[in-house]
């Protein structure tokens, strides 16, 4: 087996609204039912052989139950055709109940509720620009400090979060993971023998720019928070940049000295 560190690989995005709406033909499938070794396949074996196209698949078991999603393509759209598509399912003996969904004028999914960070931890997708746009609004005369501060708390919480939920990885694995699979963007930590961090974001989700500044406070100001939660210790922002050729975040936080 081939294993990736993840840091050069090509990404894979995950587009949560279609860019057009879908007509009659298609809908949106759920299918679950006890787990049971190579379900996935057969499953694809059965709407290959119905002539259902699958756009679509996620597929996730453990050792109990599964569930799968599929954004499938009918022939004809009949309601004979769906009830033979359910008949032919029900026949394995293993599935246990199969819904539609009408795709026909939707841009989004219709199954796939709540999003869970961790496990029993909720989250919600946002819009970075609205929601920091909203910030702004709400600090006119001290917009960079505020932004800073309140990404900051942000960070400090979520680290925290994370560190309660240890895993047995190192902290900064699980940091970088974290960020990666919630969209912010893909992280390098880097620690010299002072004890001072380097941070390397590529493909933030937002850059350093005068267009999107509040935005890129924020995440600085998270990135940050996280840091001093993950070492236990205080750090001084030293600076931050944005490059361009490498689209990547570059921010420098040093060491804080307490001992005044």
């Amino acid at each position: 087996m081939l294993v990736s560190d993840g840091a050069d690989t090509a990404n894979f995005p995950l587009v949560l609204a279609r860019e057009a709406s879908l007509d009659e033909r298609y809908c949106e499938c759920l299918v679950r039912g006890r787990s049971q070794r190579g379900m996935l396949v057969r499953l694809l074996a059965i709407f290959e052989s119905r002539g259902i196209g699958v756009l679509s698949c996620s597929y996730e078991s453990d050792n109990a139950a599964f569930a799968a999603t599929l954004v499938l393509e009918l022939k004809n759209n009949s309601d004979s055709e769906t009830l033979t598509l359910v008949e032919k399912l029900m026949d394995t003996k293993v599935v246990s109940s199969v819904e539609f969904s009408p795709l026909k004028g939707r841009k989004f999914a219709s199954f796939r509720f709540p999003i869970v960070i961790l496990p029993g931890e909720r989250g919600v997708v946002v819009q970075p620009q609205l929601l920091m746009n909203g910030l702004a609004e709400d600090a006119k005369q001290e917009q960079t400090i505020t932004i800073l501060e309140g990404g900051r708390s942000y960070g400090h919480s979520f680290a925290k979060l994370l560190h309660e939920r240890k895993t047995g990885e190192r902290d900064t694995d699980i940091m970088i993971q974290s960020l990666k699979v919630t969209g912010w963007g893909i992280g390098e930590c880097k620690e010299n023998e002072k004890g001072d961090i380097t941070f390397i974001m590529k493909d933030p989700v937002f850059g350093l720019d005068s267009e999107h500044d509040s935005e890129s406070r924020f995440l600085v100001g998270m990135i940050q928070g996280m840091i001093e939660e993950i070492f236990s210790r205080p750090m001084s922002l030293q600076g931050d940049r944005f490059d361009g050729k490498t689209n990547s975040l570059v921010i420098k936080l040093t060491k804080r000295d307490t001992s005044n």
